[in-house]
């Protein structure tokens, strides 16, 4: 039977029927099911993919403070594909349904000093093509940034010979006095040494973590970096420089 017809026979108005319906699904099902997948199918991913990454953007905006950066600016983040976590089990899908939890540390372009905009997210990914999909959503409760910023990102699949280096598009809004809305080529490069770890919590139930412990990268890694300082580069600048410059 069709459930508007069912929810008339309750007297129920198509309306009202279609608000209870999105009620249940926003309390027992994922927001966006393409950021979810059958749970083996997450495990094995996190158990390939989980570690910590360098995420850099070239930016040349308003906000960017010219007297310190005249060539520009390479904004480095730090992010991590942690590990999956479960929703509550479709009643009409025998596999139960996980997704890949992310963090993202985003550098602040005007604060001296080491201030980071901290988001949470979640990382969905499909076999049938190439592309994942990240949405990251600024901490509650963080006070270095006055706005509700929401970042939307495309990854292509990691290069197949070192699973090391991925390029995609970010589209966040800036740290300019609108908040402009601005899209951003990226590449995400993995740190090496990071991997995930199954453990048997006190209470028998088996949970993820990242060994070595994040916090440290997280924290310390995000950086701006002078774009008409050369020596100052790392390695791994370069390469993100170099694969940067292949996008335009």
């Amino acid at each position: 039977m069709p459930v508007f017809r069912f929810g008339e026979m309750l007297g129920l108005c198509r309306a009202e029927s279609r608000h209870l319906l999105d009620t249940m699904h926003a309390a027992n099902f994922p927001l966006i099911r393409s950021l979810s997948s059958e749970h083996y199918k997450a495990k094995n991913f996190a158990q390939r993919y989980a570690g910590c990454y360098s995420l850099y953007r070239y930016d040349v905006n308003p906000a960017v403070d010219k007297s310190r950066f005249p060539s520009g600016l390479l904004v480095k983040s730090t992010l991590t594909i942690r590990y999956p976590v479960p929703h509550k089990a479709y009643a009409y899908d025998a596999n139960s349904r996980s997704s890949i939890r992310v963090k993202l540390n985003l550098p602040s372009y005007r604060e001296q000093g080491v201030q980071l905009y901290k988001y949470d997210g979640l990382l969905g990914f499909s076999s049938k093509d190439q592309w994942w999909t990240w949405i990251f959503q600024g901490r509650f409760g963080d006070r270095n940034r006055k706005i509700e910023d929401l970042i939307l990102m495309y990854t292509r699949d990691f290069d197949k010979a070192a699973d090391a280096v991925a390029t995609g598009t970010l589209l966040t809004q800036n740290q300019d006095n609108k908040s402009t809305p601005t899209p951003s080529d990226v590449v995400l490069i993995r740190e090496p040494g990071y991997a995930l770890t199954a453990t048997t919590g006190i209470a028998g139930d088996e949970y993820f973590s990242l060994q070595p412990d994040e916090d440290s990268f997280m924290r310390s890694a995000p950086a701006l970096i002078d774009m008409a300082q050369p020596d100052s580069w790392t390695d791994t600048d370069k390469l993100a420089i170099s694969r940067l410059l292949l996008l335009k």
